[in-house]
């Protein structure tokens, strides 16, 4: 994948963030909910002052360090590494959209709107940013397994390679010291007359009769 390409993911991804909370934030007054899944889901409209999920609430400045840290540190792996699996490349492409986009309103308001409310369980008041960096991580630990895995595989049929080698360089060098050996009784084989001896029989491969 192109640094282009990459790049205008990335920043479509922002867009699209950028997009839901201003629409959140002029149409849902604050601490309002509107439906969409009765029950299951509704938009809620918060000012989150912490991290995803409100983690580290009310510490903006350290926040802001620790994002651009962890930021920059995707955006020079994802430009100058390229990682080569389409799943990493995602992944990174994903965490770094996600953070770019809660920085941007963490830097702009000295908070994050926030608007996804699950009810069918307890937990955090998130949003799409939230969404993509937590999805992100998740793919990028299925991408490293899978690169893993994918590295043993390809060692042991290395393995397999190297042993069928050193198998034919096995039969390749048992093979010419029976020839030798053969020479060697015919040679020896002539003379059997002069002395009335015979020197036995030429050596064989292991399993010929």
């Amino acid at each position: 994948m192109s640094i282009i390409v990459t790049l205008l993911l990335v920043a479509g991804l922002v867009g699209i963030d950028q997009v839901i909370k201003v629409l959140v934030s002029n149409n849902i007054a604050l601490y309002d909910s509107v439906p969409v899944i009765p029950g299951v889901v509704e938009l809620h409209h918060v000012q989150n002052t912490g991290a995803a999920f409100s983690f580290l609430e009310g510490q903006q400045v350290l926040l802001i360090v620790l994002t651009s840290i962890v930021l920059v540190v995707v955006a020079a792996l994802l430009i100058f590494r390229q990682p080569k699996d389409k799943l990493e490349q995602i992944a990174f492409i994903m965490i770094l959209a996600g953070g770019l986009g809660n920085l941007i309103n963490r830097i702009a308001y000295g908070y994050v709107v926030d608007y996804i409310n699950l009810l069918f369980m307890r937990f955090a008041v998130f949003n799409f940013a939230d969404c993509l960096v937590c999805v992100g991580f998740v793919v990028l630990i299925i991408a490293v397994f899978r690169s893993e895995h994918k590295r043993k595989k390809l060692e042991k049929q290395q393995a397999s390679a190297t042993d069928a080698v050193d198998g034919i360089k096995t039969d390749n060098e048992q093979e010419t010291h029976i020839k030798y050996n053969n020479k060697l009784y015919n040679e020896l084989e002539s003379d059997k007359f002069e002395n009335g001896k015979s020197v036995g029989k030429p050596l064989q491969k292991d399993g010929e009769a």
